[in-house]
């Protein structure tokens, strides 16, 4: 006979043994044990959203960063549009770095070697390639964002 406030569930006979062999290892009631489980679980799904935000958020920017940059070839903003875009794509990769188990220092390196060749008339002839480095560098923090998360 139940206790009065307690429910009992059903479980799948292979859960069971987990579970006892899970209260024996600990020392702690089912109960206690499906209760970390339970908790520990909630975490990770907290965890899970808060890197993806992360990983869409370094996407978003340094997408940002590109229209910046195309609009200044263009001529339709001056290079200080691109430097206050280019800030703010550091700002949120400082971010990432210090809230997360994912280091951004390489993309970091890479645009402060970008911004200062882009000063430089030499610079510009080698601009693809910069970009294509940071778009990797880019990809694999995202990447790691998302594996950290699951």
């Amino acid at each position: 006979m139940p206790r009065k406030g307690w429910k009992t569930i059903s479980v799948p006979e292979e859960f069971h043994s987990i579970l006892k062999k899970l209260k024996r290892e600990y020392g702690e009631s089912m109960w206690k044990v499906c209760a970390r489980a339970f908790s520990l679980y909630l975490k990770q799904q907290e965890d899970i959203d808060r890197y993806f935000y992360y990983a869409t958020k370094i996407l978003n920017s340094w997408a940002m960063v590109k229209c910046t940059i195309y609009l200044f070839d263009k001529g339709y903003v001056p290079l200080s549009v691109v430097e206050e875009q280019m800030n703010k794509f550091i700002k949120t990769l400082k971010q990432i770095d210090s809230r997360t188990r994912v280091s951004t220092k390489g993309v970091i390196n890479l645009l402060g070697d970008f911004m200062k060749i882009e000063s430089s008339e030499e610079g510009w002839k080698h601009r693809g390639k910069f970009i294509g480095s940071i778009n990797d560098e880019v990809r694999k923090v995202a990447r790691s964002l998302l594996i950290f998360s699951e």
